[in-house]
């Protein structure tokens, strides 16, 4: 706060109207001005017809919401000129004036107020060197206060030095506990466990979620790489000696091309390879593709098909976070191919996107030290294409799975 600034004078009373006369009397001797708060317009005219009751020859004018900007705006600058000893107005003076001639506040039916409320009235004066007071007041009847509205009007009382808001507001939480953080209430339960506790499970849950957090990527950094489940040549007569044989290594899917069985001209297919593997995003990438097939018919020849593929989980691994995916095909009969999605996650989280899946295919997905493993069905073979389209396809039903909340952390 300003050097100059003291600390405002807080009064909690009931209901008085020599109080209310004191207290105007005294700001307009000394030549100041007075804030009278009402929490609804309708109460306006009643407090009116008390002030004229109190001070005959007191000069009022109002203020309020439901007032058009112009005129809302020539009251304010009467008030501010002094042509008037007191504003009679709503919260709508709670923030943004700074009238430093105007240091008395008064407020009925203050238990209306919330203690935010009161807090931002109440600094609307004491803005110069000059002594501030505030007076508040609530019904005749202290029973017609509940113990919250007692606590948080004792609280606003005590809490009456400068830079005294922070202290306050930890106040406000304490008696009407924390809310809550991902729902509309704005007060909780938190006496029933501590704050201090309550911050503990909380530090530990804000923890957890950013575990699930998923590292996208971009499509053009997912390798592939392609092996093959053949025999043993040293043992072709035993079905089940089996090595694993690299077939390609592919670092990034930008650099893939459509065969020129599928597109003859050089020109058309090299602009076909711009628009469809230099697709931002795998909605741009879906559009592409469909004007390739509606303009050139279906994919017949291997190569393109499977670089359309390639693309395709590009975009989907990325969106998971999956950098490195492996294709195994088979060329043996009664052994599965299977992908490898190498991803670095918690096992948990990696446990989460499998279950998120349809039950119908969890059975197909294994987790693994890094990552998933998408297991193929056992037929006479499964070429490259097929093992692909299998990857394609089971990455889409992971990333459906996602929980909402995952998906925009």
């Amino acid at each position: 706060p300003p050097p100059e600034r003291r600390p405002i004078r807080t009064n909690l009373l009931p209901m008085d109207e020599d109080k209310i006369r004191e207290a105007i009397e005294y700001e307009i001797n000394r030549g100041g001005q007075i804030y009278y708060i009402v929490p609804r317009i309708m109460m306006m005219g009643e407090s009116r017809k008390r002030l004229f009751g109190i001070l005959p020859n007191l000069r009022v004018i109002e203020a309020h919401g439901q007032m058009d900007g112009d005129t809302l705006d020539a009251v304010m600058d009467e008030f501010s000129n002094g042509e008037a000893d007191v504003l009679l107005c709503t919260t709508i003076v709670e923030s943004g004036l700074d009238i430093p001639n105007c240091n008395t506040i008064i407020i009925e039916e203050v238990q209306s107020f919330g203690l935010a409320s009161l807090y931002q009235l109440r600094g609307r004066v004491g803005r110069a060197d000059r002594q501030a007071h505030a007076w508040m007041f609530y019904g005749q009847d202290p029973e017609s206060l509940n113990e919250k509205a007692k606590e948080r009007l004792l609280a606003l009382e005590e809490s009456c030095g400068l830079g005294e808001g922070f202290k306050l507001a930890e106040r406000d939480m304490s008696i009407r506990g924390v809310g809550t953080l991902f729902g509309e209430k704005q007060s909780g339960e938190v006496d029933s466990v501590g704050a201090d506790l309550y911050l503990e499970l909380l530090y530990s849950q804000l923890q957890r979620v950013e575990m699930m957090r998923l590292k996208a990527c971009l499509p053009g950094e997912v390798k592939i790489i392609h092996k093959m489940l053949v025999l043993d040549d040293k043992n072709p007569d035993i079905e089940d000696d089996t090595v694993l044989v690299t077939t390609e290594v592919r670092e990034s899917t930008d650099d893939l091309s459509i065969s020129p069985a599928y597109i003859a001209m050089d020109k058309a297919r090299r602009t076909a390879e711009n628009i469809v593997f230099k697709a931002k995003t795998a909605r741009e990438f879906s559009i592409a593709s469909h004007c390739l097939l509606k303009h050139f018919g279906e994919v017949t020849d291997s190569f393109t098909s499977c670089a359309l593929l390639e693309r395709e989980i590009a975009y989907a691994a990325a969106e998971l976070g999956v950098k490195e995916v492996i294709a195994v095909s088979s060329d043996v009969k009664n052994r599965a191919g299977y992908i490898d999605c190498i991803i670095d996650l918690p096992g948990e989280v990696k446990d989460m996107l499998v279950t998120g899946m349809d039950e119908r295919f969890q059975g197909d997905v294994l987790t693994t030290d890094d990552g998933m493993r998408i297991l193929g069905k056992k037929k006479e073979s499964q070429s490259k294409a097929d093992i692909l389209l299998l990857a394609v396809m089971s990455l889409r039903r992971i990333s459906e799975g996602v929980p909402a909340f995952v998906k925009y952390l």
